[in-house]
């Protein structure tokens, strides 16, 4: 895919290139740079005497358009002024302390994350982009977006009929431009997980397909790989944590289904879709899923075309997945296992009465009669 063009000469390149937009905001950027090196900037709001010194020594005899970096973004034509790498991310995560630290923050940064499947998947790499997390990304999905897609997507229809993955780097490197960013828009197969996977300290699975999440498990597993996979349960979410860094014996999926040669079949969902429904159901778990899931789940075939998905649920899925992977990069303790996040156990009122309860389990009970009948 394209990347940012780094730009030299920048009054040349207005003049060579097709430009949509220029964006320089390169004096706002050093006022807020001044503003985060001296707080106290807050309280005295005329520090324009102290800001022009400061200016002076950033330009050091240069003008502002010689300053910094350039960067140009061919596929919206658009030319941005930056500021050099370093003080870029000083800049955009000064919002970060302390609540991560600049040791944190640094580590963060250095850390490189992988990331299979672009729809929930794309909130976590988005969301880790703008905390300042994984400078280096390599991102899989061998779909394109489409209309429907963008009830859980942050894009809008400008982008229907675009790779997923490519889209989301475009918008990573918008963020920072000095990212490193690999994109794999075939997806993850069985000939490029190894390219995928090299050096690659926490993935991030988001696939549909079963048998590529399993054969991703297995790769992981084999090279000591913490993975994390959200799911949308409704309104809710449901995180995975299997850190196979910790305990490379691990059993797959926290041990829960047994899989055999017809299960991991790539064709098992038309094939058998019974089968398929009840591992998927015991991966993500029956007795976590929420009822507004579990009663559209029934209707997949007949009233539903697929699976239903939330955007609301999809951005708590990207801020869990962002939060999961910084405490593996900074080495806080994060157990593997299974973590249910339910908005509605938290903003339902009546959501563990005796009457809400029970007709949840009749749901599950009913649910899960429909897997074996």
């Amino acid at each position: 895919m394209e990347k940012p063009l780094k730009i030299v000469d920048v009054n040349a390149t207005k003049k060579q290139v097709d430009l949509f937009e220029v964006v320089d905001q390169y004096d706002s950027l050093l006022d807020e740079l001044f503003q985060i090196r001296n707080p106290w900037t807050k309280m005295k709001k005329d520090y324009a005497a102290e800001f022009a010194v400061f200016k002076q020594e950033h330009l050091a005899g240069k003008s502002s358009d010689e300053a910094g970096q350039w960067f140009y973004f061919p596929w919206s034509k658009t030319l941005v002024h930056y500021l050099t790498d370093e003080l870029h991310q000083e800049v955009r995560t000064a919002r970060n302390k302390n609540i991560i630290t600049k040791e944190e923050q640094d580590k963060l940064y250095a850390t490189t994350v992988a990331v299979a499947g672009l729809s929930v998947g794309s909130h976590g790499a988005l969301t880790m982009a703008m905390i300042g997390m994984a400078r280096h990304m390599k991102l899989a999905d061998p779909d394109t977006i489409s209309a429907s897609n963008l009830n859980r997507l942050s894009y809008d229809f400008t982008k229907i009929g675009k790779h997923k993955a490519e889209v989301a780097a475009q918008t990573i490197y918008q963020i920072n431009p000095y990212a490193e960013i690999e994109v794999f828009l075939e997806g993850v197969t069985n000939t490029n997980i190894d390219d995928f996977l090299t050096s690659v300290d926490i993935l991030v699975e988001e696939m549909d397909s079963l048998p590529l999440k399993v054969m991703i498990r297995k790769e992981s597993q084999r090279r000591g790989i913490p993975v994390l996979m959200a799911t949308d349960n409704g309104v809710s979410v449901i995180l995975d944590i299997e850190r196979f860094d910790e305990e490379p014996q691990r059993p797959l999926f926290h041990g829960r289904v047994e899989l055999s040669e017809e299960t991991l079949s790539p064709t098992a969902r038309q094939t058998n879709p019974k089968l398929w429904n009840q591992i998927s159901s015991k991966i993500i778990g029956v007795e976590y899923m929420e009822e507004g899931l579990l009663t559209s789940l029934a209707q997949i075939g007949q009233t539903l075309g697929g699976v239903p998905q939330l955007g609301s649920a999809a951005v708590i899925s990207g801020g869990l997945i962002a939060i999961g992977a910084s405490r593996i990069a900074t080495k806080k303790p994060l157990p593997s296992g299974k973590y249910i996040f339910s908005t509605e156990a938290i903003l339902v009122p009546d959501y563990q009465s005796a009457e809400a309860v029970k007709r949840r389990d009749d749901i599950r009970a009913q649910f899960n009669k429909s897997l074996e009948a």
